[in-house]
């Protein structure tokens, strides 16, 4: 069925280019501002990139990153940041969609199953307390829940300057963490959105998913069986490889 907008992992030479001209094009205060070393990274391994692009022209329209860091305690962990939609299609549901994809995506890579959860880096969110976005929403809705807030020197990561600073010179930043019980959710949803190609019930755009393990093929279908293993449905193999990874 043809679609009007893919999902897509951003891995090729040209997407850092691509991706930093759609941040400067579609720059809101509250999102911090990536450098071209950071996207590289991410692209690079230390982390994972989707977008959305128009099928019409290859534009991108949508983007949102999880980018690996060391939490306090020196372990593992994801920062999800970098939700941009296009202003012209706002309310399509266009960045929900990217960001269920990208956290299904990047825990079908880490191979999660009920037995090792504790295993898997935890997924954060980072949200400027004077953001007036509904970004908030949009993290519970796919499973994230608060924690708390903080507050940060601007000098301590790239693209934080121009947030809003408190008295002290210092960033709010409201923290969320990723819900695994909510993953079976995430993976349900993810799943009706590559049976149906729908953003959002009356909305006649449809959506295409080309992530390389949120698609089947004659391989397998990794989405399709770890959504089994948390429903119950199968028995999780130790042994078994159930991502694959995305092209470089």
């Amino acid at each position: 069925m043809p679609t009007d907008y893919n999902v897509m992992s951003a891995n090729a030479p040209g997407d850092v280019q691509s991706i930093l001209d759609f941040f400067t094009a579609e720059a809101t205060p509250g999102i911090r501002r990536l450098t071209r070393d950071e996207v590289e990274r991410m692209l690079g391994g230390q982390g994972r990139f989707c977008v959305m692009r128009s099928t019409v022209d290859y534009g991108i329209v949508a983007t949102t990153y999880l980018s690996q860091e060391r939490a306090q305690n020196g372990k593992r962990e994801f920062e999800i940041g970098g939700g941009l939609v296009a202003r012209r299609l706002y309310r399509l549901g266009l960045m929900k969609c990217l960001g269920l994809c990208l956290i299904a995506a990047q825990r079908i890579e880490e191979q999660y199953d009920r037995a090792h959860a504790f295993r898997v880096p935890k997924i954060v969110g980072k949200v400027e307390c004077s953001n007036p976005s509904g970004i908030r929403d949009l993290l519970t809705q796919v499973g994230f829940k608060k924690m708390g807030s903080t507050r940060i020197r601007p000098n301590r990561r790239p693209g934080m300057q121009h947030m809003p600073l408190d008295e002290n010179g210092r960033v709010c930043v409201e923290r969320f963490e990723f819900d695994d019980a909510s993953l079976a959710g995430c993976l349900q949803q993810v799943l009706q959105y590559r049976r149906s190609n729908e953003l959002r019930p009356g909305i006649p755009e449809r959506v295409g998913i080309e992530v390389d393990n949120l698609k089947a093929d004659e391989t397998g279908d990794p989405l399709q069986e770890v959504l089994n293993e948390l429903l119950g449905l199968t028995t999780p193999a130790p042994t078994k490889r159930r991502s694959r990874r995305r092209k470089r």
